[in-house]
């Protein structure tokens, strides 16, 4: 019998930057799944190959794709430890 363990992840933490015309801005955000369900497995599945057409903010505030220049998304894994990184993943537009 083989035994395989999963890897439960405990939270996201993304950055975007992103410029309006106005310099660059950037948005951060911590997500963790028990609270933010929908909104971690969205960021979770990221794609940047295609990109959703808006990106929407925790605030309600959304910015379009074509104005952003990097998102950088961090997993963390749940070790006996606390959280432990686990993959880093940045994005230039």
């Amino acid at each position: 019998m083989v035994s395989r363990s999963m890897t439960i992840y405990s939270k996201l933490e993304i950055k975007i930057t992103y410029d309006l015309g106005e310099g660059n801005q950037v948005y951060t955000e911590t997500l963790m799944p028990e609270v933010n369900r929908f909104r971690f497995s969205e960021w979770f599945s990221f794609n940047n190959q295609s990109p959703p057409e808006f990106i929407v903010l925790d605030d309600g505030d959304f910015i379009r794709s074509l104005y952003i220049k990097r998102v950088t998304i961090r997993r963390f894994k749940k070790c006996a430890d606390g959280d432990c990184p686990d993959q880093y993943e940045d994005y230039l537009s």
